[in-house]
């Protein structure tokens, strides 16, 4: 079938329209996978996709069954975590950003700003916030909670030493 997503009907996994096997992790399959002349990948659990592969000559195949519906949506409380730290690197990087403006305007006038020290730890954290982010938005469950909370972390770690220290 072509690209869908998979519906769990009576007999299995039933595909809709826009499924495709990279949104599974699984990886396409011929005929010449198995070595066999004359494979048929319905005796086998596999599914034929119907479209043909750029590859291969008779098409591409796939594994059916409960891995094509497998694709679980994260916990309510996980998307609003990762929302909250999102909004929160956010605000680490415009703070960031504030710090890097200040340090400007400073040195051209002459008055003091926020130090070199300040302006690194500022570049630094936001730096290794937003990887943690994006860690937190590319995982599910408690690795996606767990990037979450390293953001938490070096942003209070931050606003604790440079603003409130």
């Amino acid at each position: 079938m072509a690209r869908g997503k998979a519906d769990w009907g009576a007999g299995g996994a039933v595909e809709r329209p826009g499924d495709d096997y990279r949104d599974h992790g699984l990886r396409e399959y011929s005929p010449q996978d198995h070595g066999v002349p004359g494979y048929a990948a319905e005796d086998h659990g596999y599914a034929y996709d119907g479209r043909a592969d750029a590859g291969s000559e008779d098409g591409a195949y796939r594994r059916s069954g409960a891995a094509i519906g497998a694709t679980v949506e994260p916990g309510r409380a996980v998307r609003a975590l990762r929302a909250l730290s999102g909004s929160v690197v956010a605000g680490l990087v415009l703070l960031t950003v504030g710090i890097i403006v200040v340090s400007i305007l400073g040195g051209r006038r002459g008055i003091p700003g926020p130090g070199e020290e300040s302006l690194i730890v500022h570049l630094v954290s936001s730096a290794v916030a937003l990887f943690a982010q994006r860690f937190a938005d590319r995982r599910r469950g408690v690795a996606a909670a767990a990037g979450s909370l390293v953001v938490f972390c070096v942003t209070g770690a931050v606003l604790w030493t440079q603003w409130w220290g």
